[in-house]
């Protein structure tokens, strides 16, 4: 794949209070094989404005200069937002021992470069530094577009799991409402009667609509039923469930049809799970829940 030095415009701010150092690398970077834009500033205030006004791809700044040198102008890119990603190189023909490295590598230079300049070098390091920045940014784009696709399947499955869970309410509804329509009717087929209601039993029985459910459930909420279990460990399945349904935001009347029982026989289970959980009268089970 062909990056921006391969393939594109680099954008470079040259920085120097002497027009000669500005000349000579503007000079080297146009015969190189670089497709360059050069921008200029003669002291570090005004490179300090214009990198923030046109984001320079890379900057290269001799070190001694007047009122702000170098290594001021570094620390000060590195603390606005939209410069300190910039790589700077530090170009200088005063500053150049060892100590001298470290300090401009310690203040955020990515690169040192000695005066007399060598053209076959500085392109070197240039490239290198173009080579290496991009190569972050392709990272940096590639994990953003993989928390992307991360959030969308968490998206799509919570999607699905509201779905399925008001599946499984109409699904029951319509079920119990059939049963309780054929129990009134005068029927003298006492054996079809029976195997509808039987069929509707099976029907009813909610392992396997809970093993679908539990399966989009545990996408959305990662380590839910095992962080549950660490709190309270002596929960049943049935305790479990309940838990799962109320995390979701069903009301107690819903969960009820879907566990086939009657909506007294959910308070009372919702109260005993409460005692359970150990929630205090004025705690919330979904605010508990949700905390998990």
């Amino acid at each position: 794949m062909k990056n921006k030095v391969e393939n594109g415009t680099v954008k470079f701010l040259l920085v120097d209070d002497e027009p000669i150092f500005i000349r000579t690398i503007t000079d080297i970077i146009e015969q190189s094989e670089l497709n360059a834009e050069i921008l200029q500033a003669f002291s570090g205030e005004e490179a300090l404005l214009i990198a923030k006004v046109e984001s320079p791809d890379i900057i290269l700044t001799d070190w001694d200069m007047p009122k702000m040198d170098g290594i001021e102008l570094i620390k000060y890119l590195n603390k606005e937002s939209q410069t300190c990603e910039i790589p700077v190189i530090m170009v200088t023909g005063s500053m150049t021992t060892a100590e001298n490295l470290k300090l401009a590598m310690d203040s955020g230079a990515v690169d040192f470069i000695r005066k007399p300049l060598d053209k076959i070098e500085v392109i070197a390091r240039i490239n290198s530094m173009l080579l290496l920045t991009q190569y972050y940014k392709d990272k940096i784009a590639a994990e953003q577009n993989v928390q992307k696709l991360l959030v969308e399947n968490l998206e799509r499955s919570k999607r699905q799991l509201v779905t399925s869970s008001m599946h499984l309410v109409n699904k029951n509804n319509l079920l119990i409402n059939i049963k309780e329509r054929l129990e009134k009717l005068n029927c003298n087929e006492s054996h079809e009667r029976e195997a509808l209601n039987k069929y509707i039993e099976q029907s009813l029985n909610i392992d396997n609509d809970w093993e679908q459910f539990k399966q989009h459930f545990e996408l959305v909420h990662q380590q839910f039923f095992q962080k549950l279990m660490d709190i309270c460990p002596d929960l049943t399945p049935y305790e479990k469930k309940m838990c799962a349904y109320y995390r979701i935001n069903l009301s107690t009347n819903e969960i009820a049809c879907i566990l086939n029982i009657t909506a007294a026989s959910a308070k009372k289970s919702r109260h005993r799970l409460r005692q359970k959980l150990n929630l205090t009268a004025d705690q919330d089970i979904l605010q508990f829940l949700e905390s998990i």
